[in-house]
Parts: structure tokens; sequence; C-alpha cells
């Protein structure tokens, strides 16, 4: 395969994952409510067409990709997470990736829903590193080093040029959690520290660091 089809493929990849967890966002319920956001029960992902066809097509992309390439990423992951680790590891990911419910058929069927999403934008940027080839990674790891400074084998690393790359970064955070504000979360707090947030946003948008006391101690 050519440098060029490399890329190609690697691009369709990273496209692939974003569109994933781009649906998998769309179908968490968040409304105007204080809460925990969940996502929606597996028996109303009819109700979501676009993003069930979208995590449906990439699943089976990631399937059609991972054929023949599955043992030897589990012997590489067993390299690294050796004897219990690997398992633990996956419970943990399996039972970190949704919010506990009280309602256990609908938590169980979230936690399948949410750790299915994980996997597949996993192994979609896994197939997305595997199609650029150890000749391009090198590359790429390079500039990364050029950017971020190379650390050294037995002595203090370079120093690294943060600059650009930190101001860059903000700027892109800052767009994506705008953006996720706006269409996902509704322009609305949905957790109690959210709202403290938001109290305090307010309180140095007036140009102060405190206030004082309530009128009112009770409240």
């Amino acid at each position: 395969m050519s440098r060029a089809s490399r890329d190609l493929t690697a691009a369709g990849w990273v496209t692939l994952a974003v569109a994933g967890q781009g649906a998998a966002l769309s179908l968490i319920t968040a409304g105007k409510s204080v809460g925990y956001q969940h996502y929606i029960p597996l028996s109303e992902l009819t109700s979501r067409p676009l993003a069930a066809l979208v995590l449906a097509l990439q699943a089976v992309a990631v399937v059609w990709g991972m054929r023949g390439a599955a043992s030897a990423l589990l012997a590489h992951a067993r390299k690294f997470l050796t004897g219990w680790r690997l398992p633990v590891f996956a419970l943990v990911m399996v039972l970190s990736s949704a919010t506990v419910g009280r309602d256990i058929p609908r938590y169980v069927g979230e936690l399948a829903l949410s750790s299915a999403v994980q996997l597949l934008g996993i192994l979609s940027v896994v197939l997305a590193v595997r199609s650029i080839g150890s000749e391009r990674l090198g590359g790429l790891r390079r500039r990364f080093d050029a950017l971020l400074g190379e650390d050294v084998a037995g002595g203090e690393a370079v120093q690294p040029k943060l600059d650009r790359f930190a101001w860059v970064t903000a700027a892109l955070v800052t767009v994506v959690c705008a953006a996720l504000a706006v269409l996902v979360y509704q322009r609305h707090p949905h957790l109690q520290d959210e709202v403290a947030y938001l109290f305090q946003a307010r309180t140095f948008a007036t140009g102060h660091l405190a206030l004082p006391s309530p009128p009112v101690p009770a409240a």
C-alpha cells in the first residue's frame, strides 16, 4: 500500500472515530434538570436512527478492519498488562463507562452500550495507527519531539517548545467545550458543581472576587 493510501485509510478511521463519538453523544439524555446524564435505553435506539446507523456502520467497519489483527493486538496488550492486570483493566473500563442507576436492567443495558461505544472508539484509533505504518509514525514522533521536547535517557529532558502548542490546544479545548455546552448540554447546568461554577462565573463577571454575605443568613 502506498503512503498516500495509508494516510487516506488512517484519516478514514479517525473520521469514523469522531463520527462515532458524536453519535454516542447524541444518545445521551441531558434534559434541563440537575442530575447525571445517561444513555437512552437500548429499546429506544430506534428513536435516534441516524446515531444508531453511524454506530452500526462503525461496528461493521471495525470488525472488518480487525480481521486477522485481533490476536496480535491482544498479545500486544498482554505484553504490557500481564497476568491479572488485563482483565482488571477491562473490568474497570466497563464499570466506569456509565453512571450507576437505580433501574438495574437499564443500568446493565447502559453499561453494554457505553462499553461498546468505548471499544469501538479505541479500536478505530488503533486501526488508524496501524494504517499509518512504522515509517510514517517515526516521522510523526520526530515532529512531536520537536514540538514538545524529547526525553533524554539518563539526563534531563530537552526544553519543550510549549508556547504555540499550549495556546492552540487551549483554544481547541475551549471551542470543543463551548460546542458541547450548546449542542449537547443545551446551555444549562446539569450537576450541582456546575450550578456553583455558574454562580462563581457570574461573580467574577461583575469584577468581584467575593460577595457580601446574603441579607438572609438562613438562605
